[in-house]
């Protein structure tokens, strides 16, 4: 048994820093090392005792274990009451994902919950200058909306007795910057995703369904959801017959890649060949919007080869695929069609092999499988139970 949850543990702690962290609780680099740090001191102190990743358990998270740990941080290696408290809360954070995440390790939650906080000194506190006070409320940019909102988050803060909260100067303004630094990064993030135009909005790659008999590649999709192959600039070929969530698949990557900070672009093949064709009577938007899909850091093309394309439409894919392959930009496509079939799909015109050639190998490749229609599988009870009765 110790095997098999040491294994589900080392997925969890792989899963939790490389995939759910930097998606869903933060872009800062300098928490992500947080929570890095906290988990491999843990895992040290575990292996001091005796205790290898392999053969990890349930147990060795029970609140002895944790107090422990606590104890050896401050007594062997000189952490503050303040630096096992952070600790503490990075190692509570992770064990409430995987709480949430596997139903036979959900009480560890509550095993790290009840772990009491190390007792810190109180700091001597002094509490912020007239003059300090003025050279914050000087700083913002009272002409733009977000510097007038700083000026009143600023305001309010200054207006505030630091020293009554036992805060210190340098505190006070550690909180502050946190707080606008994360409003800036959210808005920073919703703005990417918004422009990402994805074409299902709602996809997590948490939410991916692992059906059996989809014969998924788990370890894959784990690794692309990091966006490692974005900084690589690596392809993604995702293959499926319709109904077998390939848009649902790319949708999620997407999302991920917007969290990380890449800008993303998603598109219907069909609809970019439309839009191209139509702006090449206008050379100057037409370059613009070539240009736009030659430099994003990741494009997705959905739909890839629905229809049979006309010459001049292949010698436009292939500037765009031509050009992005030379400056190392991911492309990621969707498709019904095997890679085999797609010069066909081209009326076989000189540069489709080009093409072909150009994303083909330089790509991971996904193929989606499965009895069922993804949209049936998802299909909403009431419906579902509709078309029972009307089949009957």
């Amino acid at each position: 048994m110790a095997g098999g949850e040491g294994a589900a543990i080392a997925r969890h702690v792989h899963d939790f820093l490389c995939s759910y962290a930097p998606a869903h609780l933060t872009s800062s680099g300098h928490t992500l090392r947080g929570y890095r740090t906290a988990l491999s001191l843990y895992m040290e102190w575990l292996e001091g005792l005796g205790v290898t990743p392999p053969a990890l358990a349930a147990d060795d998270f029970s609140q002895p274990r944790v107090e422990a740990w606590l104890r050896w941080l401050s007594d062997e290696r000189g952490c503050s009451p303040q630096t096992c408290n952070v600790r503490l809360s990075s190692l509570r954070v992770f064990l409430r994902y995987v709480s949430r995440h596997d139903v036979s390790l959900a009480h560890l939650e509550g095993e790290a919950a009840r772990v009491p906080k190390r007792k810190a000194p109180k700091k001597h506190v002094e509490g912020l200058t007239r003059d300090a006070v003025r050279a914050l409320l000087a700083q913002p940019d009272q002409s733009t909306r977000a510097g007038r909102r700083d000026l009143a988050l600023v305001d309010a803060a200054a207006s505030i007795d630091g020293s009554a909260g036992g805060l210190s100067k340098e505190e006070w303004l550690d909180i502050l910057v946190d707080r606008l630094y994360e409003e800036r990064m959210t808005t920073k993030v919703n703005n990417l995703i918004r422009a990402a135009r994805l074409p299902c909005p709602g996809a997590h790659i948490e939410d991916l369904i692992t059906d059996a008999d989809r014969e998924l590649d788990i370890g894959l999709i784990d690794r692309l959801a990091t966006c490692a192959f974005i900084a690589k600039g690596h392809n993604v070929i995702v293959l499926g017959a319709s109904g077998a969530g390939k848009s649902w698949l790319v949708s999620a990557l997407a999302l991920s890649a917007c969290r990380q900070l890449y800008r993303v672009e998603c598109v219907s093949m069909p609809e970019m060949v439309d839009e191209l064709g139509t702006l090449r009577y206008d050379p100057i938007a037409h370059a613009k919007r070539t240009k736009q899909l030659k430099t994003k850091l990741l494009l997705v093309i959905d739909d890839w080869l629905l229809k049979e394309t006309k010459p001049e439409a292949v010698d436009e894919l292939f500037a765009v695929v031509d050009a992005r392959t030379r400056a190392r930009k991911s492309t990621v496509v969707c498709a019904q069609y095997r890679v085999e079939g797609w010069p066909s799909r081209m009326g076989d015109y000189p540069a489709a092999e080009s093409i072909v050639d150009r994303l083909k190998n330089n790509a991971y490749a996904i193929e989606l499988k499965g009895e069922v229609s993804m949209r049936e599988r998802c299909m909403d009870e009431e419906l579902r139970e509709y078309a029972k009765r009307k089949k009957n």
